[in-house]
């Protein structure tokens, strides 16, 4: 099993649009996608 592991930076940055909800890390055509979901009240303005 593979391990992903965020920088600091990078999680805190997303924390506002994910709510501190831990997203799936999905590889994509040998690729890692980060997988976010937006919902109406988290749009970023």
């Amino acid at each position: 099993m593979g391990v992903v592991i965020l920088a600091g930076g990078y999680g805190k940055r997303l924390w506002s649009i994910t709510l501190n909800v831990a997203k799936p890390l999905l590889p994509v055509c040998g690729k890692i996608s980060h997988r976010i979901y937006h919902s109406g009240k988290n749009k970023i303005q």
